[in-house]
């Protein structure tokens, strides 16, 4: 910034390519200095100050950053400039700088000497004012709150109790708390009150105050972009018992809290806040609040991928023995729940956050009701997970389904069951499995199937060496007349040469059949014929996928 300037920059008006704004500390008013900060001395904000905010030239000092402002120093384009006045006051007793966290709502474009509406400031109390409230700059309301004694004064926005009751209108007051709610749920506002928040050196009697008036409409202002992020704020700067408070609402209003991303992440943050040993939160029958709540309703919040957000933090928060109202409900819900899109991930996560007694309640109500899920596009995760990694369940699976073994490999979702089970499954219940696909009027079947073929394949794989060479005997035969043969086959050849390498002597592919010529792609489409000029179906590619909706 230069020392001297022949023209005054600020007089080129509303030309000017820059905008920089001047604060006063004694009116808590602003003015917007439209300028050439190139030209811009510290003259011309001087003149420019005393102009504008009716101050006397000389006695006042300009500070930027924190620094006194002085001849040289840079002022940049929406730079906010501090006027205080040198004169000892309330401010300059106490020997603390005025600092401000300003939040603007279009300073560029704001008028010369126009007011400033939704700055916040924090500034050392005035000698007449209660201690623990934060200032406003005027006119962020409509109706301001007039301070006891003053004419022009600024609004108090957030005060504890002590500031409170020097108030004529309390925020208590229904128009007040209309105001402050409707400000809460705008950009700036909510920004406002975070810093506000954040800036109050004991913040207990705000945070009450404010819990108090958004906690009544809690799923709504947690459903708002803004004003979720004021609660968020309280969440954080929370006592104890205004935690518990809360939380206890939460759950009492848990479904409508989940509809939102904002409220399931309010719900989330008062779960790892609480104590899950906690009386206060447990009911007169010693049950977690949080499980009674997502008991009523769980359901609906399986169903709601913001829902199961919640559901997962309950999960994480408490052994599953205090969740057995929760693993009762959704056992008794099985079907419905695993059938769903977002219904069978839950239940995925349900299955793996239990042990014990409740796993045990989750697969008998599994296989009780294995013929409505293996069958459906989504409930054959829910099956598909249960099996993993646990022999004994994939066991008892395998045992089910070969009941009525055509039927269920030649579907396109249960087939992708009997693979798991195959590769999963206790040595003797596998085997078992793999005699029955192998039997003569099964395997015919199965090979010539589009989706059976691939629990054909599943089983030369998965095959034990003792039953390899009854595999080979009864498939081999079969691959040259299968529009499916040369996959099958191949699958085969690379199961013996493992078995060969395994045992260090030669390969028994060598005396096996010439391998069966690849038949023409269009009779090896998966699925039924399509019509002419239709696109064709994916065939299958090893690690493929088949079922239809993604897996979840």
């Amino acid at each position: 910034m230069s020392d001297v300037s022949s023209e005054s920059s600020w007089q080129a008006g509303a030309s000017a390519p820059h905008t920089v704004s001047i604060i006063d500390t004694e009116t808590c008013c602003t003015c917007t200095l439209p300028c050439d900060v190139v030209r811009l001395t510290t003259a011309d904000i001087h003149a420019f100050a005393s102009e504008q905010l009716s101050l006397v030239e000389g006695s006042f000092d300009l500070h930027l950053n924190g620094r006194l402002l002085q001849a040289g120093n840079a002022v940049g384009n929406g730079s906010v400039i501090i006027a205080q006045t040198k004169a000892p006051n309330a401010l300059s007793q106490n020997g603390v700088s005025a600092q401000w966290s300003v939040m603007p709502h279009a300073l560029p474009s704001a008028p010369v000497g126009a007011c400033f509406s939704g700055g916040f400031l924090d500034l050392p109390a005035p000698a007449a004012a209660p201690a623990n409230f934060a200032w406003m700059l005027p006119d962020a309301f409509p109706a301001q709150p007039a301070w006891a004694g003053a004419s022009s004064p600024p609004a108090v926005l957030l005060a504890g109790q002590s500031a409170l009751a020097a108030c004529p209108l309390s925020l208590a007051n229904l128009t007040a708390d209309i105001e402050l709610c409707a400000y809460a749920c705008t950009a700036d506002g909510s920004r406002g009150l975070c810093a506000a928040l954040q800036l109050l050196p004991d913040a207990c009697d705000t945070v009450e105050q404010l819990l108090s008036l958004l906690s009544a409409r809690l799923p709504a202002f947690a459903a708002h972009q803004h004003a979720s992020k004021v609660v968020m704020c309280l969440v954080d700067l929370a006592s104890r018992d205004q935690l518990l408070s809360l939380t206890r609402q939460a759950c009492s209003q848990l479904p409508e809290l989940a509809e939102s991303g904002g409220g399931a992440d309010i719900f989330e943050a008062l779960m790892e806040a609480a104590d899950a040993e906690d009386p206060e939160l447990r009911g007169d029958d010693g049950v977690p609040l949080a499980a009674t709540a997502v008991a009523a309703s769980l359901k609906a919040l399986c169903f709601m991928v913001n829902g199961r957000k919640a559901l997962l933090a309950v999960l994480r928060k408490y052994p599953p023995v205090e969740l057995a109202a929760v693993f009762g409900v959704a056992c008794g819900e099985m079907v419905s729940l695993s059938t769903d899109q977002c219904g069978c991930i839950a239940m995925q996560r349900m299955y793996d956050h239990c042990d014990g007694a409740a796993k045990e309640l989750m697969q008998k109500h599994i296989l009780d009701c294995l013929g409505d899920l293996v069958t459906d596009p989504y409930g054959n995760y829910v099956l598909q997970h249960a099996s993993k990694d646990d022999p004994a369940f994939s066991a008892a699976l395998a045992r089910s389904l070969g009941t009525d073994l055509p039927r269920y490999a030649g579907n396109k979702y249960s087939s992708n069951v009997i693979e798991g089970c195959l590769q999963c499954a206790e040595p003797e219940a596998r085997d078992q499995l793999i005699r029955r696909i192998c039997s003569s009027g099964t395997l015919r079947e199965l090979i010539n199937d589009a989706y059976g073929n691939y629990v054909v394949q599943s089983a030369v794989e998965h095959v034990p060496a003792g039953l390899l060479d009854y595999v080979k005997d009864r498939v081999l035969p079969l691959t040259g007349k299968s529009p499916f043969g040369h996959r099958i086959y191949t699958r085969l050849q690379r199961r013996l040469r493992k078995a060969a390498k395994q045992a260090g002597g030669a390969s028994s592919a060598a005396s096996s059949p010439p391998k069966p010529k690849k038949r023409s792609p269009l009779r090896e489409i998966r699925g039924p014929k399509c019509n002419a000029g239709a696109p064709l179906s994916p065939t299958k590619r090893k690690g493929a996928v088949r079922n239809g909706p993604a897996s979840p």
